[in-house]
């Protein structure tokens, strides 16, 4: 019973080892990250004439939805190439990982006159 046991415990083992599995086609899977990485882009830059239309920076910050608005803006800009390299690399379509994300700019980076 005992060798019964090991048998059926390393046939586990060698099934769980089986190299890589595609579960998608990489090229289908490319395009996807390049759709996300391109509309999260295309968002912020939508949302960017809202911003400066509708939003005032009260002693260099925003307040309520346009502070959400700059977060977002900010943020997708900042961080959407790195996110899409993370996918792929999660992927395994890149052989070297990504760095650390890049840091995301201050929202008052969008207040008028602020760098």
């Amino acid at each position: 019973m005992r060798y019964l046991l090991i048998l059926l415990l390393l046939s586990f083992a060698i099934v769980g080892c089986e190299p890589k599995s595609v579960v998608r086609d990489p090229k289908v899977y490319q395009l996807e990250i390049q759709w996300y990485t391109r509309t999260a882009l295309e968002a912020a830059d939508l949302m960017d004439p809202i911003l400066k239309a509708h939003c005032l920076c009260n002693g260099g910050t925003f307040d309520g939805h346009c502070l959400k608005i700059a977060k977002y803006i900010v943020r997708n800009r900042a961080r959407a190439a790195h996110h899409g390299d993370m996918m792929l690399y999660n992927g395994s379509l890149l052989d070297k990982r990504p760095g650390a994300a890049p840091e995301v700019p201050k929202p008052s980076s969008l207040c008028p006159g602020v760098k």
